[in-house]
């Protein structure tokens, strides 16, 4: 037994586990409540990224860009914690790097869900914002913002409402030609527990995040879409006094997407800046963005603007 099963368990931890999220089948070591599990009947199927745990120290070579929580060239990324790091190779593979795994189980499930996903969905050509996604009968629609902006409580109340969700926290694009897909990634939303009372969910759908976290992971599941959706439009949100709600121009819209995409510092140290510039420039001409400005007090977060409602309903339809 090595040293790696002896503190996972053996009875706790199979050899593999397998899921499925952003349409790639995942093998991993470690098991994710978090994820959808993979389909019986695709489970000879060859797995997309592999997951995996390492008694080896982290290192990458010749890094172009690094700092003290990052390292990053070409094809490799390296994310560096405290009690363990995250190497990201050529989107195929999250590798863990600790010797204490359970002390630290559920911010490796964290950091893994966040910035290696993320990271590793762009080393396979995805366009990685970060923003909530809803799905209505005409297509999707993804709501960015900065972090308190409400991105997440929007996305709960228009599911209250019939939308699907399609994901919270990070929006991954694939391009097809012309058009653009919005892919599923997890059937949870993070929502503070004053949000969860405020909107009505109840606690026993509720999973923690890690025990530092202010936020829980509200299950979704009879929301969820779990398939590719052409993606029709983007929402940004804002702070103000009044609620509004006004077009973008196609190089505000341009300049959103660049703001609002996923670790965006740490593109250009992975080679992925070019790529990046193409497909916002792509997104700003194939689809429409609004701003929808709000009150962020409790009153206005818990309030859903008729005007908005109606927006939403001609961008994307009613809720499926």
């Amino acid at each position: 037994m090595t040293k790696i099963e002896s503190l996972l368990g053996a009875s706790c931890y199979p050899t593999q586990y397998r899921y499925h999220a952003f349409g790639l089948n995942i093998q991993s070591d470690i098991p994710f409540p978090e994820l959808l599990e993979q389909p019986a009947n695709t489970q000879d199927s060859e797995a997309d990224i592999q997951i995996v745990l390492s008694e080896k120290d982290s290192q990458i070579n010749a890094p172009v860009s690094e700092s003290k929580h990052f390292a990053i060239n070409h094809n490799e990324a390296l994310l560096k914690g405290d009690g363990f790091s995250l190497t990201v190779v050529d989107g195929k593979q999250i590798t863990v790097h600790c010797n204490q795994i359970d002390q630290y189980r559920a911010l490796i499930r964290l950091r893994i869900l966040g910035a290696g996903i993320g990271l590793l969905l762009q080393q396979r050509g995805y366009l990685v914002l970060h923003g909530a996604t809803v799905v209505g009968e005409k297509g999707a629609a993804v709501i960015l913002g900065n972090s308190g902006d409400g991105k997440s409580t929007l996305c709960a109340q228009l599911v209250q409402r019939g939308y699907r969700l399609l994901g919270d926290d990070k929006c991954a694009l694939r391009f097809d030609g012309k058009a653009i897909y919005a892919l599923p990634s997890l059937p949870y939303i993070k929502l503070s527990k004053h949000v969860i009372e405020q909107l009505g969910f109840s606690l026993h759908e509720t999973m923690p995040i890690g025990a530092s976290h202010n936020k829980v992971y509200v299950n979704l599941s009879a929301a969820f879409e779990a398939k590719d959706v052409p993606m029709t439009t983007a929402i940004v949100l804002g702070r103000a006094d009044q609620v509004s709600l006004s077009a973008l121009t196609q190089m505000h819209t341009f300049d959103t997407f660049i703001q609002h995409s996923y670790r965006r510092q740490k593109l250009i140290g992975a080679g992925l800046h070019k790529t990046h510039f193409t497909q916002c420039h792509q997104m700003a001409q194939s689809i429409t963005m609004s701003q929808y400005l709000r009150p962020l007090s409790e009153k206005g977060m818990s309030h859903l603007s008729p005007v908005f409602l109606k927006h939403i309903e001609e961008l994307i339809g009613c809720g499926k």
